[in-house]
């Protein structure tokens, strides 16, 4: 059976074929009435019509459609960028073309040919974290394609959106030293040097935030605990790598807990760079007999659902996907129809929020 056309529907409702074209086509400047838009959309979803992409790029029309390279793997709020960016393309009325790139390493290459296949309009790219993807992405650069960042890394000339990490984990590490902890932890990722010149992730400014809280309290990073007890403050940076298992995001934070309580000076608080190594940091006091947060205090980041359901419910900092992805699509839809928009970059930073819980000893 031959696919169903705007001929036929125009044959069917009675109808001009430049107003069946015009309610079909969401850029459309034509003023129709509501009534006889959503008669034609109800026609045409009850005949199965679908609109020939090729044919509208042929005559030299837009696709219509923006893409969403992201990466994340099974990370919650990886999805949760993803799923509030693609349902806020999708209202806006474009339609939506998403890689997803954590399954596929070195596949950036093969996502921009898709990209730009499709003739996409604009491109998000959603938690960036692989050095290798840089290059490859200048391939939609080079097309003059829109794109925004969207947390992650950044890239060169692009406007970049994310949460303020740096303020949130300076608000957390002076909400434990209130609390009475003088020794504290901070894991976190390596700095790798990405080629545009930032840095991976957003780890060098939970760094920076950690510094500057203990340095308010009177207190500084040191490579190693001192022995002296009082209220003199101390904190160490632990770094590591990504995860090497994408199926167990937990192992890392596990096993560096496990070196932690080797040491003969324990922490008084570990915050870990996300909620995936704070849980695998509860399982290693767990194991070893150490008490939460009796005797070490543990934080996450990121707000991951499960920490509120742990026999200690897990102290976080939630960032605002919804408002940061939404704001996202919303700029670089602006800068399709605002075309001098592409050149303003900048980064805009989101407030982020502090979520207490019991694993922190505030409650």
């Amino acid at each position: 059976m031959p696919p169903a056309t705007q001929t036929e529907l125009a044959r069917r409702l009675g109808l001009s074929r430049s107003t069946i074209a015009a309610a079909l086509n969401p850029n459309s400047t034509v003023k129709l009435r509501k009534t006889t838009v959503d008669l034609i959309l109800r026609e045409a979803a009850e005949i199965g019509y679908r609109p020939n992409l090729h044919a509208q790029l042929i005559r030299g029309g837009r696709s219509g459609t923006i893409g969403i390279f992201h990466y994340g793997g099974l990370s919650q709020v990886a999805a949760e960028r993803a799923w509030h960016a693609a349902r806020a393309i999708q209202k806006a009325g474009y339609r939506l073309l998403s890689v997803d790139l954590s399954w596929s390493p070195g596949g950036a290459r093969a996502g921009c040919e898709v990209m730009l296949d499709a003739k996409v309009e604009g491109v998000i790219v959603a938690g960036l974290n692989d050095p290798a993807s840089v290059s490859e992405l200048a391939e939609i650069q080079k097309n003059r394609i829109p794109l925004i960042t969207l947390s992650g890394n950044s890239l060169k000339g692009v406007p970049h959106v994310r949460g303020d990490a740096k303020t949130a984990m300076h608000h957390l590490a002076k909400h434990l030293i209130r609390l009475g902890r003088r020794r504290l932890i901070l894991l976190a990722h390596h700095s790798e040097i990405l080629q545009s010149g930032s840095y991976l992730w957003a780890f060098a400014e939970r760094r920076k935030g950690f510094a500057t809280a203990l340095a308010e309290a009177g207190g500084k990073v040191v490579e190693t605990f001192s022995s002296r007890r009082g209220n003199h403050i101390q904190g160490k940076i632990v770094t590591s790598s990504l995860i090497s298992d994408p199926f167990d995001p937990y192992a890392v934070g596990r096993q560096l807990m496990e070196d932690i309580l080797e040491d003969s000076v324990l922490p008084d608080a570990v915050l870990c760079g996300n909620d995936e190594w704070a849980f695998g940091a509860m399982a290693a006091c767990s194991a070893a007999g150490i008490g939460i947060p009796e005797r070490i205090a543990i934080t996450g980041y990121d707000n991951n659902s499960f920490g509120q359901y742990l026999e200690v419910p897990l102290t976080t900092i939630a960032q605002p996907s919804q408002l940061m992805a939404e704001y996202a699509v919303e700029r670089l839809i602006g800068t399709l129809s605002t075309p001098k928009r592409r050149a303003l970059a900048g980064v805009k930073l989101f407030p982020c929020q502090l979520v207490i819980r019991k694993s922190c000893g505030a409650s």
